[in-house]
């Protein structure tokens, strides 16, 4: 697979982001307003439905966390024309909402990215961008925490190198 395939598709979810989200000068609109929150929706924190990623997406906690994914989070893929190395820091609520940075780094580039997402029980969904009233958050990553918050076994929801798994350090 060649570099631009791998990579390209990464570089259009940060344009899309940088586009739907430009309205982000203020830091007090990346806490989760709780006004934005739903208290019903599937759960599965899977991005797809009604409560799920596209257009005026709302992060929706169905079901108490079970796990913690506040931290920092490493994992790296090895396709056959490039390395990439994922890094997120991440910070999870009570209430099990997510916000966070991602940074992508490759031999050629380094990505960083404003992240946001849900815990449902065991389940963390991750999407690009920050939670603000004019942003379109973008699904970008789900994977299953283990039971004891140390790893994240999951795949990228569009773009990025799948699977992915990620270590908390």
């Amino acid at each position: 697979m060649s570099f631009a395939v791998k990579v390209l598709p990464l570089s259009l979810l940060v344009a899309t982001f940088a586009a739907a989200c430009s309205d982000v000068s203020s830091p007090a609109q990346s806490a989760a307003p709780t006004a934005g929150l739903a208290s019903k929706g599937s759960g599965s924190g899977s991005g797809s439905g009604s409560n799920g990623g596209g257009s005026g997406t709302q992060l929706v906690v169905t079901t108490p966390p079970t796990v913690n994914s506040t931290g920092t989070w490493v994992g790296a893929t090895d396709g056959p024309d490039v390395a990439h190395t994922y890094t997120y820091t991440l910070s999870q609520n009570g209430a099990g909402i997510v916000s966070g940075v991602g940074k992508i780094v490759t031999p050629f580039t380094t990505v960083t990215e404003f992240v946001t997402g849900t815990v449902n029980g065991d389940t963390l969904m991750l999407y690009a961008g920050t939670i603000c009233g004019s942003c379109t958050l973008n699904p970008l990553y789900r994977g299953i925490v283990s039971s004891n918050s140390a790893r994240v076994d999951g795949s990228f929801i569009q773009g990025g190198v799948s699977p992915l798994t990620l270590f908390k350090q």
